[in-house]
């Protein structure tokens, strides 16, 4: 009589291959994708990130009534800063009166969103379309990416409750991807 054998001995070794690859393939798969620098787009801002972030502590600014902007809180609000080219038409100010929608969708984080018209204070006309923003004026030196005047359009920084500039918007933004990145950061 014959000694019994396993009839089928390679199988287990498949059997073992194919669960090393089950565990395997997905790191493969994350390594390719990290390495061809590919990210979903829910992780990603619209607004183009500062790198290194832009401390505003140096930097002085008055509202319209004289009292001094403060850019760091402990209360958690973010600030937006909006600026006008210096010949904003109308088409320029329809575009600024826009903002205040920024604040309408955050629905209650809206109260963690303040908005900041810096050195131009808008035509008597507009003041009531913009009534949440308010105005102030930057004294030099102001920081590099908010010191040139835009063109022609308004241009738009997100500024942490800690007091640093991280997002730009340059003029031409797209209003609802602005307030997609505002949604995912304030809360």
């Amino acid at each position: 009589m014959a000694p019994l054998t396993n009839p089928i001995p390679s199988r287990g070794r498949w059997q073992l291959v194919l669960i090393v690859f089950a565990f395997a393939l997905p790191m493969l798969i994350v390594l390719v994708l990290k390495f061809t620098g590919w990210r979903p787009d829910r992780t990603r801002n619209y607004g183009q990130l500062l790198e290194p972030p832009v401390e505003l502590a140096g930097t002085r600014a008055r509202y319209e009534h004289d009292a001094p902007v403060v850019w760091d809180n402990a209360q958690g609000r973010w600030l937006l800063l909006v600026r006008v080219p210096e010949t904003c038409d109308q088409a320029c100010w329809d575009e600024t009166a826009r903002l205040p929608r920024l604040r309408i969708a955050l629905g209650r984080f809206a109260p963690r969103l303040d908005l900041l018209l810096l050195d131009r204070a808008p035509p008597a006309e507009r003041r009531e379309q913009l009534a949440p923003m308010r105005y102030a004026v930057l004294e030099p030196p102001a920081p590099a990416p908010i010191a040139q005047d835009p063109e022609r359009a308004p241009a738009i920084w997100l500024v942490d409750p800690h007091g640093f500039l991280v997002l730009a918007y340059p003029p031409g933004y797209d209003l609802d991807r602005v307030i997609k990145d505002l949604k995912r950061l304030i809360r």
